[in-house]
């Protein structure tokens, strides 16, 4: 897991610029491979090559942008959604204006501007609210070019059908905002969710670690190893067993008459001796209270002498 974690930043940013680079070629080679074609005299497939090089190039721009927002994590929030927000104003523009002077029709302009709306939900950058902004203009900008249909000479069919296509653009929204919230709040609880249960595993191993610690601290080795393997009861016999528990006679008094500084440094300068002692000669120290030292001998092993 430590390895991955070092690793995965680097695969992911040269996935990134593997993938930029694809888009761009894929941009360029589109752009020139329409210019053999320009002298097609098939009116209604030149227009519908042109409008496939300018969707793919507004495309192609889109995933570029949303993979320099994913690899430069030093900008702020703020920073990333006003910029955000004019590249969507600008590809709606342009969409609309090159779908408008290519096609004339109000169905494609439609078609364009309900592609528009569906690509936006992807933009997560941007809140729930500002993405509904975003396509609120952009059918906004649809009605208007509506209604100066006949300055553009968008060639549409009666206005029954033109209402049609308004409310279709407005439901097309309102549902693709209801799921897209639905969606995002379904990931959210989820990750929120995953949060605390790894919360919940950190706050059970830091259990196990000082429970571990503790019973190091209180029980020899062996003892420990049959706690662990939930060998119940656990009883022994030994033959011969030294114990040894020590006290400073007039602690009470003496602890009165210094420093806590002082008292600190003659009990530390004499339990780390009886700690030496305890480590040369194989003994198992049980524990410390106050100013009393308590230890034993052949248990579980007994010592040399």
């Amino acid at each position: 897991p430590e390895f991955l974690a070092r690793v995965m930043p680097r695969r992911i940013s040269l996935a990134r610029k593997i993938t930029t680079f694809v888009l761009l070629v894929a941009t360029i080679s589109a752009i020139f491979d329409h210019m053999p074609d320009a002298r097609v005299l098939d009116v209604g497939g030149s227009q519908l090559q042109a409008l496939y090089r300018i969707n793919t190039l507004g495309t192609s721009a889109g995933f570029v942008y949303l993979l320099f927002l994913g690899s430069d994590l030093s900008l702020s929030p703020r920073y990333l959604q006003a910029m955000t927000i004019v590249f969507l104003t600008a590809e709606n523009g342009l969409i609309m204006v090159t779908t408008i002077g290519i096609f004339k029709n109000e169905t494609m302009v439609m078609a364009s501007t309900v592609s528009f709306c569906a690509v936006v939900f992807f933009y997560t950058v941007l809140p729930i609210w500002q993405r509904l902004m975003i396509n609120t203009i952009a059918v906004a900008v649809y009605v208007v070019a509506r209604t100066v249909a006949g300055s553009i000479q968008i060639r549409s069919t009666t206005i029954l059908d033109s209402f049609g296509n308004i409310g279709f653009l407005v439901v097309f929204v309102a549902f693709m905002t209801v799921g897209v919230r639905l969606q995002e709040h379904l990931a959210h609880v989820s990750h929120y969710e995953q949060r605390h249960a790894q919360h919940r595993l950190d706050r059970i191993k830091q259990a196990k670690v000082a429970g571990s610690h503790l019973l190091n601290t209180l029980l020899p080795r062996h003892v420990i190893s049959l706690v662990c393997d939930g060998v119940s009861p656990i009883a022994e016999y030994h033959s011969d067993i030294t114990v040894i528990f020590t006290d400073i006679k007039g602690f009470t008094g003496f602890s009165s008459r210094i420093s806590p500084y002082e008292l600190f440094t003659v009990l530390n300068s004499m339990f780390s001796a009886f700690d030496e002692i305890v480590l040369n000669w194989g003994l198992h120290k049980v524990e410390v209270i106050g100013d009393a030292y308590f230890i034993s001998a052949g248990c579980p092993a007994s010592a040399e002498e």
